[in-house]
């Protein structure tokens, strides 16, 4: 009788080790898989972020935004189709080349002053013609020069006498006096040109356009090269304010996510009055490096390097930083970030 108690005492004991055994097993086993599932699902989801990216990317390339349609009358057209988004103010430099006006935009660097210069000749069907001024610009800039080979007239008194669209760049960087000289051409419609010793008469279809960051009041703490240009100058023109164009900006950074987080954080400094800037061109390099495979993080890094302590994550330019919250728009339909018409 014992032997057989004991007997059956040792395959009670079999049977418990048995079934811990199993359930140690089990145990093990749904371990395993959990963590096997949980580390496919962190890989299905880089795969999807991926993806995800891949596919956008692909669809831009189809789904490029169409030549812009102005409905503004240009000679005897009802509508003008451009190579590419033009800025909302576009429409009024129409109106002002019709009617002899010179246009002289105001507004932050690279905001796409030229290009909306570019455009209006392309609107006109005019050739474009440009120069950058600055402090050491010449007569010679805009007449010509003689040399060994004769006389070489520079693209502002050849327009002007042929016709076409012509961009005098950095208005308030220019000096004073080399302004005063194109005064008589800008109002009588007459050039004296001192380098040939010629008058030309202005063609009909000479438009005149200057882009400038102040209004020509003299430098302030962003623009501190800009000179103090004279009243008889600015008078000679009509300024019109403008500002970065989400129409430009949707087309030269097509990443959603970094783009809006760039003009929130543009939107951001203009709150806090900083003298820092977020550009339309800063947006275009941040969106090649990223596709290059750039991180985020090292794009930020390099844009907000000269930036104050602190002042790159308060507006959300860090790799972790989240958008902030805004009352005012990120990009003014109208050109005026403060919502104001005032022109």
């Amino acid at each position: 009788a014992l032997q057989a108690d004991g007997q059956a005492q040792g395959a009670s004991n079999n049977l418990i080790n048995h079934a811990e055994l199993l359930e140690q097993i089990a145990t093990e086993a749904q371990k395993q898989t959990s963590d096997a599932v949980e580390r496919a699902y962190r890989y299905a989801d880089s795969l999807s972020k991926d993806l995800l990216q891949k596919v956008k990317s692909e669809l831009h390339q189809y789904a490029k935004p169409k030549s812009q349609v102005l409905s503004v009358r240009v000679n005897d057209r009802q509508a003008v189709k451009l190579s590419k988004p033009a800025p909302e103010y576009l429409g009024r430099m129409i109106i002002n080349a019709q009617l002899g006006i010179n246009t002289l935009l105001v507004g932050p660097t690279q905001c796409g002053k030229t290009t909306a210069a570019a455009l209006l000749a392309e609107a006109l069907e005019l050739p474009f013609g440009s120069i950058a001024l600055s402090a050491g610009a010449s007569e010679t800039w805009l007449f010509g020069r003689v040399t060994a080979h004769g006389f070489h007239e520079a693209p502002f008194s050849k327009l002007f006498r042929e016709g076409g669209v012509f961009l005098l760049d950095e208005l308030d960087n220019a000096d004073a006096n080399l302004l005063v000289s194109c005064n008589p051409a800008l109002a009588n419609g007459s050039l004296y040109n001192p380098m040939s010793g010629e008058t030309y008469q202005k063609h009909p279809n000479f438009v005149l356009v200057a882009g400038a960051n102040t209004c020509g009041q003299g430098a302030d703490q962003q623009y501190t090269g800009r000179a103090r240009l004279d009243l008889s100058t600015l008078k000679r023109f009509v300024a019109i304010k403008v500002d970065y164009s989400e129409a430009i900006e949707r087309e030269l950074c097509p990443d959603d996510e970094l783009r809006l987080r760039m003009q929130a954080a543009r939107a951001k400094l203009r709150e806090l009055e900083s003298i820092e800037l977020i550009t339309s061109t800063d947006m275009r390099n941040a969106y090649l490096q990223k596709q290059a495979g750039v991180k985020p993080k090292d794009i930020f890094a390099s844009l907000t390097l000269a930036w104050p302590d602190g002042l790159a994550k308060q507006v959300g330019m860090t790799a972790r930083g989240t958008i902030p919250t805004l009352d005012k728009p990120l990009v003014s339909d109208d050109g005026d970030s403060d919502g104001d018409a005032n022109e």
